[in-house]
C-alpha cells in the first residue's frame, strides 16, 4: 500500500503489464463485480478504472495504481491470462487495464481524437506507475474496436485506415519506450457476406 494511500495491491515481481484498447461506445461494456484476482488487475489510479471517460473528459497520466469494482473486456482478458498461469503454478504478475472511447464515426478520426488523447495519458501512467514501482513496463496488447456503424466502404480505405492508426500507436508507444503490442481486433461482417464485406476484407489483409 502507497505510503501517501491508495488501494492495497500484489506486491508481484516481473514487469508492469498492460492491455488497453481503443473504440466506439460499444468497447466501453463492462461486467458486474471486480476480477478473479483482484490484487493483481488495476487501473490507473484516477478513479474512472477500467473503462475510461468515454470521451467526455480528458485524461491525465497519474502514478497509482488501484483495483477495480467491475471488468471491462481488458480486464477479462488478463483474468483468462492470470488463470492460466495460476493454473501452471507460475507467478501472477501486475496487468493494467484501460479502454478509451469517444463517438468517432471512423478509424480515421479515432486518430488525434479525445479517446486517442486519453489512450496516450494511459500510457504515461503505465510508464509512470512502473518507474514508482522499479519495473519495465510492457503493454502486452492493443485492442482496436469499432461498432457496425462503421462497417461501410471500399476495402483498400478500410486496410489503409487500420494501418495508420497501428502505425501511430506503435510510434506513440515507441517514444515513451515501449515495445510494439499485439493488436486486438473484432473481425465481423454483420448482415453482409464475409467474401465481400469491406471490413472482412481490410482484416484479411491485415
Amino acid at each position: 500500500k502507497p505510503l501517501d494511500g491508495g488501494d492495497i495491491i500484489a506486491d508481484a515481481i516481473g514487469p508492469l503489464q498492460a492491455i488497453f484498447s481503443i473504440g466506439g461506445a460499444r468497447r466501453a461494456g463492462v461486467n458486474a463485480g471486480p476480477p478473479a484476482f483482484p490484487y493483481h488487475i488495476l487501473a490507473p489510479a484516477d478513479d474512472v478504472f477500467s473503462v475510461g471517460f468515454e470521451g467526455t473528459n480528458e485524461a491525465h497520466p497519474v502514478e497509482g495504481l488501484q483495483r477495480l469494482p467491475h471488468c471491462s473486456r481488458d480486464a477479462l482478458a488478463a483474468q483468462a491470462l492470470m488463470q492460466m498461469r495460476y493454473d501452471a503454478m507460475q507467478a501472477l504478475p501486475l496487468i493494467v487495464t484501460r479502454t478509451e472511447t469517444d463517438n468517432s464515426a471512423s478509424l480515421e478520426a479515432l486518430i488525434g481524437g479525445q479517446a486517442y488523447v486519453n489512450l496516450l495519458a494511459a500510457f504515461d501512467s503505465l510508464v509512470a506507475a512502473a518507474a514508482r514501482l522499479g519495473k519495465p513496463a510492457r503493454v502486452l496488447a492493443v485492442g482496436i474496436d469499432l461498432s457496425l456503424e462503421d462497417q461501410i466502404g471500399n476495402p483498400a480505405t478500410k486496410f489503409a485506415a487500420l494501418r495508420r492508426l497501428m502505425a501511430q500507436i506503435e510510434r506513440d508507444m515507441a517514444l515513451r519506450g515501449l515495445h510494439r503490442p499485439v493488436f486486438l481486433m473484432t473481425a465481423e461482417a454483420g448482415t453482409q457476406h464475409l467474401s465481400t464485406h469491406p471490413t472482412m476484407l481490410a482484416h484479411w489483409q491485415l
